[in-house]
C-alpha cells in the first residue's frame, strides 16, 4: 500500500506540544557548533527545523544552522535553540528528534507521531 500525497492534515494551535531533542542529539548539534566555531569563528545560535514538500510521501525534514534570531516560533530543548515556522511547528508536535548510530550509518531521525505513512526509503513522510 503506498502513501498519500494528501499533507494538508493540521494540529490546532491549542494542542500543539513542542519538539523535543533527545540528549543525544543536543550532544551531537552541540559537538558541531563547536566544530563550526572553530572552523568558521562563528557559533551557530541554533537549529531552523524544516517540513519540506519531497520526497514520494510528500513530506521530510531538513536542519540547518542560525546565525541570528529569526520571524520564526522559537522553542529550547536541551539547551539547543529551535526555530521553526507555523506549519513546521505543527508537523512535529509531539515529536522527539534522536540521534542514531548504527554499523551502517548516522543521523538524527525524526520520531513524530504526526507520521501517517513513510515512504519505503524512509526519507520521506505524509501526515
Amino acid at each position: 500500500m503506498g502513501c498519500s500525497n494528501d499533507t494538508s492534515s493540521k494540529i490546532d494551535l491549542e494542542e500543539i506540544v513542542n519538539p523535543v531533542l533527545s540528549n543525544k542529539a543536543a550532544e551531537v548539534i552541540n559537538s558541531k557548533f563547536n566544530k563550526y566555531e572553530e572552523k568558521e569563528g562563528i557559533r551557530p545560535i541554533g537549529i531552523k527545523i524544516n517540513v519540506v514538500r519531497e520526497g514520494c510521501a510528500g513530506l521530510g525534514y531538513g536542519m540547518e544552522y542560525v546565525f541570528k534570531s529569526e520571524d520564526a516560533n522559537s522553542i529550547e530543548s536541551n539547551g539547543i535553540k529551535l526555530f521553526m515556522n507555523d506549519e513546521a511547528l505543527q508537523m512535529l508536535s509531539h515529536a522527539t528528534i534522536d540521534y542514531h548510530v548504527t554499523e551502517s550509518a548516522s543521523g538524527f531521525v525524526f520520531n513524530n507521531p504526526n507520521e501517517q505513512c513513510k515512504c519505503a526509503c524512509g526519507k520521506s513522510f505524509s501526515a
